[in-house]
């Protein structure tokens, strides 16, 4: 889970301690003394389930203050992942993403935009991103951000490749669409 104190913030952000006020200070504890931003990103999901938008939003902007995720810089990338590894680069990426969107997407928008993107560029092969747990929470934070965004937005083309091989394509407009 990525540090000692994340298995009670991950069962926080599952809503598993929405009832145990005393967990929740544990944690606000730890929150002040770590800049770990898994750590920090279960905690503010734990308490926006919980109903405290304000502090969870706090929580967000220590993470997005740290440019921890600064996904803009490939250098920077490729430090952090070395440091943490891939999938728990997913992990704290997702665990934000669907942070920001549920608690001011407009805020958050240029972070939220680095980290769709960084998700996306992670795909691999059958369509995993790493261990089960990354593919988990990246696939909620994609499915969050298709809730929050939807529909396509412009003209173009959706094509369907198989083997490097374009089977079908559909066009697409504004037009189309409404």
């Amino acid at each position: 889970f990525g540090c000692i104190h994340c298995l009670g913030a991950y069962l926080g952000w599952t809503d598993v301690l929405s009832r145990f006020e005393s967990e929740f200070e544990n944690l606000r504890q730890v929150s002040r003394l770590t800049d770990d931003p898994y750590f920090l990103a279960l905690y503010s999901g734990a308490l926006f389930n919980v109903g405290k938008e304000q502090k969870a939003q706090k929580v967000s902007e220590r993470v997005e203050a740290a440019k921890i995720l600064n996904l803009s810089c490939d250098w920077c990338l490729i430090i952090y992942h070395k440091l943490i590894g891939q999938s728990l680069l997913l992990e704290t990426t997702s665990l934000c993403i669907v942070n920001w969107l549920n608690q001011d997407a407009s805020h958050f928008s240029p972070q939220i935009d680095l980290g769709i993107k960084f998700l996306l560029s992670s795909i691999k092969d059958g369509g995993r991103f790493g261990s089960t747990q990354s593919t988990v929470l990246t696939l909620k934070a994609l499915v969050r951000y298709s809730q929050i965004y939807q529909g396509i937005k412009g003209s173009g083309k959706i094509s369907l490749y198989v083997n490097d091989l374009k089977v079908h394509s559909i066009p697409y407009s504004d037009e189309l669409t409404n």
